[in-house]
């Protein structure tokens, strides 16, 4: 996932296109919009995980928004919400007689309604390559218009899928039909790309063997590997096509809303798997206590409030816990471990002299950043978490200096580019699998989602320790992007300004005193 737009969500008119840096700092004055900006990822998360036939889930076990009438802005005319995402998926293509697959860059926009009792997509625009799908849907998720490119495919097909709604964004389903010759039944767009062929083709040629182009064997790919299958199908009347001759583009037309569905169902998929990847630590952690009750909680990482720290800790061995520590003293000067008592365990916290004290008499710092360390720990650590389809795709974490002295959340800016530079060492490139669009697992590794951070902060020591580490070439300019969210007192829209850094750690298009009063 490259990138992030919103419309019309919360006192957002439109955020404009915002790409997702290895690092993303949010700042701003209290009630600017950061938030609601940072937990639309966790929103994503949780729509992935659970089983809805909504857009977006709402309301569930990482953020609330209530609903679509509390989600959307005030100042929406009429009440539509978008969100649109830039990211990259593989599909199969073909070289001659080899499927081979290959990656391609997907926009997809959505727009959103709501009726009563649910949300839906109203409207829903797939871009790839320089080709773009439009199609345009009411609240009974009945197609109301598809175009594509300057095709209007339901007037050429005299027929409309199915949209079948599903998280993120809705698939189709065409309604196949028998006819006599081929062995599998056949859509109505097949039909019409079938029929489009016979244009160009020998009157001697087959029904059945055009047919059987247009459902095996033409598929969606660039227009260089689309020309490829054309061209060596030798058709009589367009026997050197090109790239940009108008019957070309007619048939790669065709082809591309032909596999509409494949290109959404493969979006849907890269989303949802990204999202699954997505960590979120809250602005508020866990309450310390003195002793936590032994609990089989999840273990796989640090829950939004930290409520799981205990149990987190209690599951490593003696020397996942020791690298833990070490990890943590590098960064706060004290370590940590666990003791267990009877059906409970406390949490120590020991400092450089070794003096051990329980977590609830260290003062309320250390049990707010506490699952700050453990979780960007962890995410060091991806290949051996236990039970995660993927690593850490995306680190959302608010506030993560909350009670913190000013140097300490300067070392935090430390500690975040160590994750980062870590994970960048581990890095290998890898041989991407084979796999099928239809098949539901999808192998996943470190090329197909980079590690990013989203950091919502009141900090300016952090934001000036960054600067104090691009200087220094621990990160390069390009690895960090600062948002700046404001509101206007009048219209309560929110605006964001973008300012990034130069190469000697000062940063552009960023307005003095804006942490002044």
């Amino acid at each position: 996932m490259r990138s992030l737009r919103l419309t019309n969500f919360r006192s957002f008119t439109d955020t404009q296109r915002i790409t997702l840096k290895p690092i993303t700092v949010l700042v701003g004055a209290n009630s600017s919009g950061k938030s609601s900006y940072l937990r639309f990822f966790p929103l994503l998360r949780q729509t992935a995980e659970t089983t809805t036939l909504s857009p977006l889930l709402w309301f569930g076990t990482l953020v609330d928004f209530g609903d679509f009438s509390k989600a959307v802005s005030r100042n929406a005319n009429p009440s539509a919400l978008g969100f649109a995402i830039e990211t990259d998926i593989r599909i199969p293509g073909r070289r001659g007689r080899r499927t081979e697959h290959t990656s391609l860059p997907v926009a997809i926009d959505v727009q959103l309604r709501a009726n009563a009792t649910q949300t839906y997509v109203s409207e829903l625009k797939l871009t790839c390559n320089k080709d773009t799908c439009r199609l345009s849907l009411n609240e009974k998720n009945e197609i109301i218009s598809f175009a594509a490119n300057d095709l209007d495919v339901l007037a050429l097909c005299k027929a409309s899928p199915k949209a079948v709604p599903s998280p993120f964004v809705p698939t189709l389903s065409w309604k196949a039909t028998t006819v006599p010759g081929p062995e599998e039944p056949v859509t109505p767009i097949q039909r019409s790309l079938a029929n489009l062929l016979r244009e160009f083709s020998h009157n001697r040629t087959k029904d059945e063997t055009l047919l059987f182009f247009a459902r095996n064997y033409l598929s969606y790919g660039s227009p260089k590997t689309v020309l490829a299958q054309v061209a060596s199908l030798k058709l009589r009347h367009l026997a050197a096509p090109t790239e940009t001759s108008p019957e070309f583009r007619k048939i790669h037309t065709l082809i591309f809303a032909k596999d509409l569905d494949v290109l959404l169902r493969r979006t849907q998929r890269t989303i949802a798997v990204f999202a699954s990847g997505i960590n979120y630590l809250g602005p508020f952690r866990t309450n310390p206590e003195r002793f936590y009750r032994q609990q089989e909680l999840s273990i796989g990482q640090i829950e939004p409030h930290g409520e799981n720290l205990a149990m987190f800790l209690r599951s490593l061995s003696a020397a996942q816990l020791s690298d833990l520590s070490r990890f943590v003293d590098a960064y706060l000067d004290f370590s940590v471990t666990v003791e267990p008592d009877g059906s409970h365990v406390a949490v120590i916290i020991k400092d450089r002299q070794g003096r051990g004290f329980n977590l609830i008499d260290m003062g309320y710092g250390f049990s707010q950043v506490l699952p700050v360390l453990a979780q960007c720990w962890n995410t060091l650590r991806a290949d051996e978490q236990a039970g995660r389809e993927v690593p850490t795709t995306l680190l959302t974490i608010e506030q993560p200096e909350l009670h913190l002295h000013p140097s300490h959340q300067s070392r935090l800016a430390d500690m975040f580019a160590a994750v980062l530079n870590g994970i960048r060492a581990r890095e290998q490139p890898s041989q991407q699998p084979e796999f099928s669009l239809f098949e539901p697992s999808l192998m996943l590794d470190r090329s197909s989602f980079p590690l990013r951070m989203l950091i919502e902060t009141h900090s300016e020591a952090m934001v000036t320790r960054f600067g104090e580490l691009v200087e220094k070439g621990q990160l390069r300019p390009e690895d960090l992007t600062v948002l700046l969210f404001s509101k206007d007192p009048e219209s309560g829209a929110t605006s964001i300004r973008e300012a990034t850094f130069r190469s000697d750690g000062t940063l552009n298009n960023w307005p003095l005193g804006f942490f002044a009063p």
